[in-house]
């Protein structure tokens, strides 16, 4: 039976170089018996493989742990956590390196030995590996030195004339000066030496002063420079050393190629990419582009961080692609930031807000439900209806059907719900459609310049009622005369039919009494039929009913005579 046995041990805490890091490192999860293969001894040579490995570490007692198990109650900003598991013919041990507040994997190792002993070894190797890759990730801080701002170009002489009272060695010196800081840029230097030279001659020289201090402005920025570089030179050899890792994972690899072109700019990234593997090489080429303020980049790394099931990674490209004035993905990230799972209201309102300036309908509609639902701000119908009414004009056609509800013009209803159909709004069509008659009605008199006569008044049930009542009495009374007519004309004696021939005296008498007796039964049918249409249509005539209901009555004719049925009021 296989035993889990959790156990919050000692913590770790470790200062990483370059950064103020803290590091929590737990006993292992194990799904091994404690009689085969403890756990705190492996624990243990992690922590012991950290401090050597990291430097400058201070190590948590075990009694401390156990009152704070969670590695973000000890101020933890990266945790190591493991787990003790059979793997083949002896043990597995994995070791993960994460975040503390995101829970994002940063880096892995693995260890697999047959005996206690073996593995023991093994584990202190990859925790070696684990620490070293973590220690050469937090030795490239990617704050390069600030460059001071490149000097202006030297002021023409005044009115550009030549001053002959000038000394010609000066204004030689004065006139290489210009010409070298063209190229001051690449050559800060010597561009500092030249305008020094010019301080520096004698006789009548106007252009001291301002010669000293573009020199110290020149060899401000050469110092600068040379700072920038060699920060550049260190970041890059440790960049080449740790993307090709193995145990520094692809997220945390994705991180610092952006980190890098955010630093250094995404022309000197670029030549970093040979480092990694084929598909990743993609996805960081896209963050390269990302960092260069590229809208498509971003959005296109955030599916491809969605994909990999990375929500906060998505979000975080989202946003830049917001930076980069991409009004649908400002939209997009305002909605994530304001789901339970990823909610920041602080974050999504300025998002949704740039997006919809931008001309988002789908910005605009979705900062609208925030002011109509007061979703972590005061609710405001004004606030709402502008911004239904921005998302209306941007193409919004549920936008469009919601004001329509509230604004009191109908003609403007009705154009709002013209557009919302237009925009692609089912439910705005079928609203046009049933107010169509009635606006049109009104457009007419408007641009006719009459009156507005007042809307007829809608008839009351009643009267409704008894004009579909009349309808019906009246037909019934037409089928009673002519059920009166039929009946008369069946009534008369048909006279004996003399043109037969080949029949016998005794054939003809006997066929009579059938006939005759047939005859007077559609007789009897058909009055009786006449008397209750004439009665049901004098009833519908002269009564008046509340009931909406409409009376339905069927009338056939049968053989044995004709036939009413459905229902009578």
């Amino acid at each position: 039976m296989k035993a889990l046995v959790p156990i919050c041990a000692a913590a770790l805490a470790i200062s990483l170089p370059g950064r103020a890091d803290t590091v929590a490192v737990l006993d292992l999860d194990s799904r091994v018996p404690a009689t085969e293969i403890g756990v705190a001894p492996l624990a243990e040579q992690v922590r012991t493989v950290a401090a050597r490995i990291l430097g400058g570490s201070r190590i948590l007692d075990a009694e401390t742990c156990s009152r704070h198990c969670d590695p973000r109650a000890v101020g933890a900003d990266l945790v190591v956590s493991g787990e003790l598991a059979r793997g083949g013919d002896g043990y597995l041990v994995t070791l993960e390196l994460r975040r503390a507040r995101s829970d994002r994997l940063v880096g892995a190792a693995s260890a697999t030995g047959a005996s206690a002993d073996e593995l023991a070894d093994a584990v202190a190797e990859a925790a070696v590996d684990l620490f070293r890759a973590q220690k050469e990730v937090s030795a490239v801080n990617f704050s390069p030195a600030v460059l001071p701002e490149v000097p202006q170009p030297a002021p023409l002489m005044a009115g550009g004339a030549v001053n002959l009272d000038v000394d010609a060695n000066v204004l030689v010196a004065y006139d290489d000066a210009r010409t070298v800081e063209q190229t001051g840029t690449q050559r800060p230097d010597e561009a500092a030496a030249a305008w020094r030279a010019v301080a520096e001659l004698g006789g009548e020289n106007p252009y001291r002063e301002m010669a000293a201090a573009r020199a110290r402005q020149w060899q401000d920025y050469a110092e600068g420079k040379r700072a920038f570089d060699e920060q550049l030179a260190r970041d890059t050899s440790r960049l080449r050393k740790v993307l090709p890792l193995a145990f520094v994972t692809e997220g945390t690899k994705l991180e610092l190629v952006s980190r890098y072109a955010r630093a250094y700019g995404g022309a000197r990234a670029g030549p970093l990419l040979v480092l990694l593997p084929g598909e990743l090489r993609g996805r960081a080429r896209l963050a390269i582009g990302c960092e260069d303020k590229d809208a498509a980049s971003c959005v296109a790394l955030a599916r491809a961080a969605d994909k990999a099931h990375d929500p906060q990674g998505a979000l975080d490209a989202l946003d830049r692609a917001c930076s980069a004035n991409s009004a649908e993905a400002c939209a997009e990230a305002g909605d994530r930031w304001l789901r339970p799972e990823t909610r920041d209201v602080a974050r999504a309102l300025p998002a949704l807000e740039r997006g919809c300036a931008a001309g988002s309908a789908r910005a605009c509609a979705r900062l609208a439900r925030v002011y109509e639902e007061g979703d972590g701000t005061a609710p405001s119908v004004s606030l709402a209806a502008d911004l239904r009414d921005k998302a209306c004009a941007n193409g919004d056609g549920k936008s469009c059907r919601r004001l329509a509800s509230v604004v009191e013009d109908e003609a403007r209803a009705a154009a709002l719900l013209k557009k919302g159909c237009a925009d692609g709004d089912a439910r705005s069509c079928a609203m046009a459609s049933a107010v169509a008659p009635q606006a049109q009605a009104t457009d007419a008199v408007a641009k006719s310049g009459a009156p507005a006569a007042p809307p007829a008044p809608k008839p009351a049930l009643p009267e409704a009622t008894e004009s579909h009542d009349n309808t019906a009495g009246l037909a019934l009374m037409g089928l009673a005369a002519v059920a009166v007519g039929g009946a008369v004309v069946m009534a008369v004696p048909m006279p004996a039919d003399h043109g037969r021939g080949g029949g016998s005296r005794r054939g003809l008498t006997e066929a009579q009494p059938a006939a005759t007796s047939s005859r007077t039964g559609l007789v009897i049918g058909l009055s009786a039929a006449a008397a209750i249409s004439a009665t049901t249509g004098m009833v519908l005539l002269f009564s008046h009913h509340s009931d909406p209901e409409k009376p339905k009555v069927n009338v056939g004719v049968s053989p044995a005579g004709l036939v009413i049925s459905g229902t009578m009021p």
